[in-house]
């Protein structure tokens, strides 16, 4: 396991290598490498994200949840509390003090607290989650995320919409922040809502970002737009639910703006993604990302 992973930190200079090697002349990627690794952050936050979403709607439509009040989802005890005042219900999803080994790797602790306007079979009904204290891996998310039902059907596929406001830290200092406004379309898998495994959803739209580094920058370093060029797929039997799609990212550091692109990758045939594909905006440099 350390080769391998010895190995894949080594790709990112191997792909640039075979970019460049049949070039005459000797060829600066040092500025495309530090733009694909604030890219590489970017993607890294969005991963989180979408985990965080599979969790919550798993949580939703959980009847062990709903009908006892508790139960262990994806590693995460979780408490579900029907209330008659203005907040229809409450969720607290706990990871504990001293974290857990998820299933998909990766590991979480703290905990994360979540309120439901009305059930959330009914339009209109918003899930909205709060971080302070969770933690994924080494990063820590503070911020939070909304979920709405909208009640609408487009083309045979449900709408819903999400919301984001979320801050990463590393060691105390915060990396990134990201924000987006975007539609979700349920497109499988809504027929059977408790069994979740077969879920798919696709997302088109974009987020906006501001990256900080990681030296405890106060001011962000680069200003981030990012365009989903290809609907976004969701997989809820992907342990890495975005299974695929495309985006272009523009990074601003008031100095220069470059565009980038980026492609979501199954690399060993699984039918899930592991990887992004960075590339500058002509193809002519590509940077890898494992997630």
């Amino acid at each position: 396991m350390p080769i391998i992973k010895n190995f894949r930190r080594l790709l990112p200079l191997v792909f640039l290598l075979a970019f460049t090697i049949f070039s005459c002349e000797k060829v600066d990627t040092s500025d495309f490498v530090e733009q694909a690794k604030i890219t590489a952050g970017y993607a890294s936050a969005e991963d989180n994200i979408a985990d965080l979403f599979v969790l919550f709607h798993k949580a939703l439509h959980d009847t062990t949840l709903v009908n006892t009040g508790e139960a262990t989802i994806d590693s995460a005890h979780v408490e579900f509390i029907q209330n008659s005042g203005p907040a229809y219900a409450e969720f607290v999803f706990d990871f504990g003090p001293d974290g857990k080994n998820c299933p998909d790797g990766k590991f979480r602790q703290g905990q994360i607290s979540a309120v439901l306007s009305n059930s959330f079979d009914q339009p209109d009904a918003v899930f909205t989650a709060n971080f302070e204290n969770y933690m994924a891996d080494s990063l820590l998310l503070k911020g939070q995320f909304s979920y709405k039902n909208t009640g609408q059907v487009v083309v045979g596929q449900l709408k819903y919409e999400i919301a984001m406001e979320v801050s990463f830290y590393l060691s105390n200092n915060k990396t990134l922040t990201l924000s987006a406004q975007r539609d979700l379309f349920w497109k499988s898998g809504y027929d059977k809502p408790y069994n979740t495994v077969n879920h798919v959803f696709v997302m088109p739209g974009g987020a906006s970002a501001l990256y900080f580094g990681y030296e405890g920058s106060v001011t962000p370093v680069s200003v981030l737009e990012v365009t989903i060029t290809e609907d976004w797929t969701i997989q809820f039997s992907c342990f890495n639910p975005i299974k695929k799609g495309y985006f272009e990212i523009s990074l601003d550091d008031s100095m220069i703006i470059v565009m980038l692109n980026g492609e979501f990758v199954d690399v060993d045939d699984d039918g899930c993604a592991d990887k992004i594909i960075i590339t500058n905006i002509d193809n002519s440099y590509g940077y890898p990302y494992y997630f």
